[in-house]
């Protein structure tokens, strides 16, 4: 079974005392808002430090780890999973980022592809971005059997004028 590393970049993500939510709801407009996204492991696979990981900046990217003879991801990971084949997890995998109405997930080109609140996309399909919903939120690293969940929670808060 593989396991979450922290690296260097983990070092970005700060921790705050988790804080509740409500439901999930869209969200209309974000001019004036900010979100606080919080990423937790719901897996043992998918488990980082066993606490919550407040996302300090975005995009967050997370992805595999090579193993002997790959390549380097192409673009660093903030997030590193250990999987052993066969994988479930490719090495440039999913990207949490600020969409144009909000907080997205983005497939980063996965062999298999990412699950979003039962939205597959990525890997052979042509949508590779789906939008977060205010709230909890499920994202799968894989296909429906990979053992990489993680719940995403995001919420919104209004940015002062100063």
């Amino acid at each position: 079974m593989g396991h979450v590393t922290r690296g260097e970049p983990m070092d970005l993500l700060l921790d705050r005392s988790e804080e509740p939510f409500g439901y999930p709801h869209a969200v209309e407009s974000t001019e004036g808002w900010g979100f606080d996204v919080v990423i937790f492991g719901v897996t043992p696979a998918a488990m980082a430090a066993n606490r919550p990981l407040h996302l300090a900046r975005l995009p967050i990217r997370v992805g595999r780890i090579p193993v002997a003879g790959e390549a380097q991801p192409i673009e660093g990971n903030d997030i590193q999973l250990s999987d052993t084949k066969p994988f479930n997890v490719s090495r440039d995998h999913f990207a949490i980022e600020r969409g144009p109405d909000g907080v997205q997930v983005r497939d980063r080109g996965s062999y298999v592809g990412t699950i979003v609140n039962g939205v597959p996309i990525g890997g052979h399909r042509h949508v590779a971005t789906v939008p977060l919903a205010v709230g909890e939120n499920e994202v799968v690293a894989g296909g429906p059997r990979s053992p990489f969940r993680f719940r995403v929670v995001v919420s919104v808060r209004e940015l002062s004028s100063t």
